[in-house]
C-alpha cells in the first residue's frame, strides 16, 4: 500500500510541473497573463521532446561531465515529500519520506 501510494503521490507531482503537454502547463496557461500564458501554449508541440530531454538526456550529459544535471530529481523530490506528507497527515498515519 506504501509504495502504491508513493508511486501515485510521484505521478501527481510529475502532472503538476508548469509544462505544456501536462496538467500543470495547461493551469499555468491558464492562470498567467495573456502575453506570457500564448508562448507557453505555443510549446506544447514540443512539450514531450523538452521533457524526455530533461528526464533522460540532460541527466546522461551531467554523468559525462561529473555534474549533477538531474533536475527532475531536484524539482520533483521536495514536491512529492510536501505531498506525501500531506497525504499521510490526512489519513493519519506516520511520517512520508523518499
Amino acid at each position: 500500500l506504501l509504495a502504491a501510494v508513493s508511486m501515485n503521490v510521484m505521478l501527481a507531482a510529475f502532472n503538476l510541473l508548469p509544462l505544456p503537454p501536462l496538467d500543470g502547463g495547461r493551469i499555468a496557461v491558464g492562470l498567467l497573463p495573456n502575453v506570457l500564458s500564448r508562448p507557453l501554449a505555443q510549446m506544447e508541440r514540443y512539450g514531450a521532446m523538452l521533457l524526455l530531454g530533461v528526464i533522460i538526456l540532460l541527466p546522461m550529459l551531467g554523468q559525462r561531465l561529473g555534474i549533477n544535471l538531474d533536475v527532475m530529481s531536484l524539482v520533483l523530490r521536495p514536491m512529492v515529500n510536501g505531498l506525501g506528507r500531506a497525504v499521510f497527515w490526512l489519513a493519519g498515519q506516520g511520517t512520508f519520506s523518499l
